[in-house]
């Protein structure tokens, strides 16, 4: 029953003309995404300054927010473990609400540097005489054989 509330007022915050939105999220959200797991995600954007953001999480409690003199707010939210199950995260500002959908949480890797980056598994294995789709290599640089689940 909370889902089908949550819903309702997100899709009546749509009906709404999108000149009068004021709720934004950071670019970096958005549905789809993949979330870190077990760790505080910060979450910010912009409402009408003074309001109180609502962060609905569909494995925690809400959090709640207020924007400041210029808009601009901040909260966070303690992530669960990771699972193949999608979430949905949920905020809401007076009458304007943004749904993220399809939100995976896992492991979550940035990776940066230069030429070696251009260097794929696919590779490392095939030098190896390995199938890059039926093995990876470990901490110790041992190939072992993988399952992928579809």
């Amino acid at each position: 029953m909370k889902q089908f509330w949550i819903s309702f007022l997100f899709f009546q915050a749509m009906a709404l003309p999108s000149s009068f939105a004021q709720l934004k999220l950071a670019d970096i959200f958005s549905s789809r995404m993949v979330i870190q797991q077990q760790t505080q995600l910060n979450v910010w954007g912009w409402a009408t300054p003074g309001s109180t953001v609502q962060i609905t999480c569909s494995w925690s409690k809400s959090v709640l927010s207020v924007a400041d003199g210029s808009g601009k707010w901040q909260t966070g939210v303690q992530t669960p473990k990771a699972s193949l199950i999608p979430v949905q995260i949920s905020v809401i500002s007076g009458a304007d609400g943004i749904l993220l959908t399809d939100v995976l949480v896992g492991e979550v890797w940035l990776c940066s540097s230069q030429s070696n980056m251009e260097w794929s598994v696919a590779d490392s294995t095939a030098r190896m005489g390995k199938d890059p789709k039926t093995s990876m290599l470990n901490r110790n640089n041992q190939l072992h054989a993988v399952s992928y689940v579809s």
